[in-house]
């Protein structure tokens, strides 16, 4: 009813209705000229709509389950602009440099270590083609669902901590 689809892998929520920043996302993968990189694709509400605008989209998603099921949900006249990998994005994943014009990671950077999301930006940094877009949404340490973790996350940042919304015990905390 909320329109949150649970991940079979229980990492998370994919939404039915795209943020402004996946519509940009959308936007530039349609006019870039480039193949463009969907990083925790899920079920694929983004993706689809930028296939069937014409871009070429690599679809990542660490469950294959994911991605077989945004395989059936794609029209098959899209099949030829639409590329799967299941890898895990950083670590496991060889793109080669300057192989996209976009980039977008929404809702899943609040899943990755500090370490994970430093490599991921190296990555992107690499693989996105002089001029490419990066687009990131995260969950904010204000969101309501995370009304007891204000206090820790506000002390943090006061100390000047790097990285002062990691919670590495999320189940505590909604």
């Amino acid at each position: 009813p909320d329109g949150k689809i649970p991940t079979l892998n229980r990492t998370g929520l994919m939404t039915q209705d795209r943020d402004p920043f996946s519509e940009a996302f959308i936007e530039e993968a349609q006019r870039c000229g480039m193949p463009v990189l969907e990083v925790g694709a899920a079920y694929g509400i983004t993706t689809i709509e930028a296939l069937k605008r014409g871009a070429v989209v690599v679809a990542n998603d660490i469950d294959p389950r994911h991605l077989i099921i945004l395989r059936q949900r794609t029209p098959k006249e899209y099949y030829k602009n639409l590329y799967l990998d299941a890898s895990a994005f950083p670590k496991e994943t060889n793109f080669p440099n300057d192989t996209f014009g976009a980039v977008l990671m929404c809702r899943v950077a609040h899943l990755f270590t500090p370490e994970e999301m430093e490599l991921s930006l190296d990555k992107i940094e690499k693989i996105l083609k002089p001029g490419g877009k990066l687009y990131i949404t995260t969950i904010s340490p204000y969101h309501h669902e995370f009304a007891n973790f204000q206090e820790i996350y506000n002390e943090r940042w006061e100390k000047g901590i790097k990285w002062p919304g990691v919670i590495t015990n999320l189940k505590d905390y909604l």
